[in-house]
């Protein structure tokens, strides 16, 4: 099939991600996916198949791909502003996993917020919802509709709510070997004392730990 089992409405969609991930096939191919998930269509002739992004690229009309970056018309800024949406959200999930796996960490809620609506607004798009400023003394929070949000988030993207778990205890040759690792590449910012005395102090820590996970968590804290 010529639009890979899509409504005309889903090609201008996934092209439009096409278009604005910087010509990204991994982030068209996966939104053609879901859209045709959602769909509920049965293709058997398109499942082993890959999406044809770049033939459906090289089709569409060119007023469309125009559309993409000058909207003119309502639906034009509809088509724009769902596309810059997904694409704000896969970007916050996949900052989300790298936060776990390269940081050690997971981030907060109001982290996971003020991530997306930076995201977003690299569009040009104003989030409706957003982290609610400290009062009080007390530390910021999530307003209802930034909650629902996470809940969504959570989902859609396969997120958790929780924190990372601990790993496996490090041996002392592993400490040694992280540390130096870690120094090269710090070694232009920080002065050989100070290298060596984050050494010792790792070498003096008998139950050093490093977090590792398999699934992309966000912290508990709202």
């Amino acid at each position: 099939m010529l639009r890979w089992g899509l409504t005309a409405h889903m090609v201008r969609m996934t092209l439009a991600v096409y278009c604005l991930s910087n010509y990204s096939q991994d982030c068209a191919i996966e939104f053609a996916e879901n859209a045709r998930k959602r769909r509920a269509l049965q293709v058997p002739s398109l499942d082993d198949a890959p999406c044809p992004i770049r033939d459906l690229f090289l089709r569409a009309d060119l007023a469309d791909l125009i559309a993409i970056f000058v909207p003119e018309t309502k639906q034009h800024w509809c088509v724009r502003a769902t596309a810059c949406k997904y694409l704000a959200e896969r970007y916050t999930a996949q900052w989300v996993a790298k936060q776990n796996f390269s940081v050690g960490r997971a981030p907060t809620g109001c982290m996971l917020v003020d991530q997306f609506v930076a995201q977003f607004q690299r569009f040009g798009f104003q989030a409706r919802f957003g982290v609610d400023p400290p009062r009080a003394g007390r530390c910021p929070r999530l307003g209802r509709m930034a909650r629902k949000w996470c809940q969504q988030m959570r989902r859609k993207w396969g997120l958790r709510r929780g924190h990372l778990q601990e790993g496996e205890l490090l041996t002392r040759e592993e400490v040694i070997q992280k540390v130096l690792c870690r120094g090269m590449r710090c070694e232009k910012h920080v002065s050989a004392s100070v290298f060596l005395g984050v050494l010792a102090l790792c070498l003096k820590a008998p139950k050093l730990k490093i977090g590792t996970n398999f699934e992309a968590n966000f912290g508990v804290e709202f």
